[in-house]
């Protein structure tokens, strides 16, 4: 069972890793990436997070089947990173038009965002580490629903960093720091497990962000920028994760 949960960790660290420097390596073609990535956040929003939220919330005794308090925090997660984002102004170029390029300054919006995915990936490996006293069916069928979407999570991380102005050493950084989550995560979990009420807030609350990033804060510029092609690239994201989820 070790053995079982050690290999997911690491294919989870090599496909995200991977995914991240595909980006990079695509850094010339990042509106498309961005694009991409909007639709994957908002598909990992709603089709993995909120989802793994209820599972989690059901574990708590005496709930109710309404998701009441999980939604109510996704809400939150999405107002609070809205306002994050119209809290701190972007400053660009003479002549560079708004959301058509990256910041002249850097801006912190882009390291919560990292962060974020960096949560999410933290209680991925928490959760892995849990299923593994449930039997090899259960780390099996929840390895492969972590497994799906680490690819797009690397893509993601250096998406977020970049469209922010980030540079590109603290975009590997973060990218080599959210490939490693969800180890950390699980060795937290095999020391001190974390109770499933709170996995279920926070993936609650990251989904909620993830829903504002994708919609609005990595998709507009790209919306402008690419006229009518960059929906289709963001519905094309959104598409390969449901069908790789399911």
């Amino acid at each position: 069972m070790n053995g079982l949960v050690a290999t997911i960790l690491a294919l989870s660290l090599l496909l995200t890793a991977a995914g991240g420097f595909v980006a990079l390596k695509l850094s010339k073609r990042m509106q498309w990436v961005t694009a991409f990535t909007s639709g994957v956040l908002i598909a990992v929003a709603v089709v993995t997070l909120l989802p793994e939220a209820f599972v989690l919330e059901h574990q708590r005794v005496g709930l109710g089947d309404s998701h009441r308090e999980v939604l109510q925090l996704a809400g939150i997660g999405f107002l609070v990173f809205y306002l994050l984002d119209l809290a701190v102004p972007e400053r660009h170029e003479a002549g560079h038009e708004h959301h058509r390029h990256a910041p002249k300054e850097p801006r912190v919006v882009g390291l919560l965002g990292a962060l974020l995915l960096f949560v999410h990936r933290l209680i991925d490996g928490s959760v892995v580490m849990a299923a593994s006293s449930a039997g090899v069916e259960t780390v099996h069928a929840v390895g492969l629903a972590v497994l799906f979407h680490n690819f797009a999570d690397g893509l993601s991380t250096v998406s977020i960093l970049m469209r922010d102005g980030q540079s590109r050493a603290r975009t590997i950084f973060f990218v080599l720091l959210v490939s490693l989550a969800p180890v950390v995560g699980a060795a937290i979990a095999a020391v001190l497990p974390l109770p499933a009420a709170f996995m279920a807030y926070a993936l609650a609350v990251v989904a909620g962000a993830f829903l504002y990033i994708g919609g609005s804060h990595l998709f507009i510029r790209d919306h402008e920028s690419q006229g009518l092609l960059a929906p289709f690239v963001a519905a094309l994201g959104f598409a390969l994760v449901v069908l790789l989820r399911h």
